[in-house]
């Protein structure tokens, strides 16, 4: 795959831009470039999660629609797995002016070669920046503030981010390093190197402070 100044090709050979002039080139797509599951089933997913935070919630239509409409956050995931889609399916021009239109609208920017698991979760739907190399695993939790992307260049090194992940308020991971599962990355930290499963990690930069415990050592009490 050919990477220019950070931004993936288009999956089926038309042109992807940076918002700034900058072309990023070209590929074909491949089986493999589907996100795995499906749309629906990556959806259902993460409507579960914006319901209750263990996906457990059956769904229903009336319980859909009422999540959808009183949901900012869960907008912001079904319109990135509709201009991912969108994107990876058919490539052009169309998801590529969607995705730059809630960028501006919405004020977070989850780019659209971004890889995300299902069960995406977002606390609070503010400032969020999701860089579009960085490969995030299934029912990640993102807050406000939280910035995933780039250290310095090559713009194209952007962070791995396991399973079950928690990303507090103002939590920054940078570069190209891997976080391992279950971890849970406290408000405010910087994160600039790999961090082993399992732990929560704090400060500036930030270093392990204790092993995460339970689903419930998240962010919860402190937004």
């Amino acid at each position: 795959m050919q990477i220019l100044n950070g931004y993936p090709p288009s999956p089926t050979g038309v042109d992807v831009h940076d918002g700034h002039g900058t072309t990023a080139g070209t590929k074909s797509l491949s089986a493999t470039d589907a996100p795995s599951g499906g749309l629906r089933t990556t959806l259902a997913r993460d409507i579960r999660r914006s319901i209750r935070g263990d996906g457990t919630t059956p769904l229903t239509t009336r319980g859909v629609i009422v999540q959808v409409l009183t949901s900012p956050e869960l907008r912001l995931v079904i319109a990135f797995r509709l201009y991912t889609w969108l994107w990876r399916r058919f490539g052009g021009s169309l998801p590529y002016y969607l995705y730059t239109y809630l960028r501006g609208r919405i004020g977070c920017d989850i780019g659209l070669g971004a890889e995300i698991g299902p069960g995406l979760r977002v606390g609070h739907r503010a400032d969020i920046v999701i860089g579009s190399m960085a490969v995030l695993g299934a029912d990640v939790d993102v807050y406000n503030g939280v910035t995933i992307g780039t250290r310095r260049p090559p713009l194209n090194e952007m962070p791995t981010i396991g399973n079950r992940v928690v990303l507090c308020s103002g939590a920054k991971v940078l570069g190209s390093i891997k976080i391992g599962d279950d971890v849970v990355v406290a408000a405010n930290a910087v994160v600039l190197e790999d961090v082993e499963s399992g732990q929560t990690v704090a400060g500036v930069p930030a270093r392990p402070v204790g092993a995460r415990t339970s689903r419930a050592s998240s962010c919860e009490s402190e937004n």
